[in-house]
């Protein structure tokens, strides 16, 4: 794909992060979820992946051959936390992407009831759009924090949101 001109990115939970730093050195961008602070992190990944995510993470900015960026889903168990993986894409020169989680018609993950409600979700996503107009290195665009807002994110029919920004390749060509 980089020999055509495409730029290629790795979109990752994290949890193999440090094990296969050198493979993902080799892509273009690299954009990891980030689940709050460390404690939060662990109640959603597992415990001990934080510190697993974060040394790999910390490993790719040192060799620098990819561009950083952090995906952060916003739920009640880590709203109070936001300014974690804000505090860690400044360390890591990177921009960290806030999306509110909602349940949709066709969800196929596990149950998830920790979910805001949008009077929360308006007041939290005014926070962030506040903090980077201040240059916090929030990388939501204007028109994101304006669909999140007015609530229009909850009307689109996907569960996931992935497929309108990403083609997705999986390892067995499909």
């Amino acid at each position: 794909a980089q020999r055509l001109g495409f730029l290629t990115s790795l979109v990752s939970n994290g949890i193999l992060l440090e094990d296969h730093v050198s493979e993902a050195s080799a892509f273009d961008y690299v954009l990891c979820t980030i689940e709050g602070d460390q404690a939060s992190h662990d109640r959603q990944r597992g415990p001990g992946t934080w510190q697993s995510t974060i040394r790999g993470l910390q490993e790719l900015k040192r060799l620098g051959r990819s561009k950083l960026g952090l995906i952060c889903a916003v739920h009640r168990d880590n709203v109070d936390s936001l300014d974690t993986p804000i505090r860690l894409a400044r360390e890591l020169d990177a921009k960290v992407f806030f999306q509110p989680v909602q349940i949709r018609d066709g969800w196929r993950g596990r149950p998830f009831e920790n979910t805001l409600t949008q009077k929360e979700i308006t007041e939290t996503f005014a926070r962030l759009e506040a903090g980077k107009k201040r240059g916090l290195p929030i990388g939501n665009s204007a028109r994101h924090f304006e669909l999140v807002r007015k609530g229009a994110s909850r009307d689109m029919k996907e569960s996931c949101l992935a497929g309108r920004y990403f083609f997705t390749v999986l390892p067995h060509g499909d």
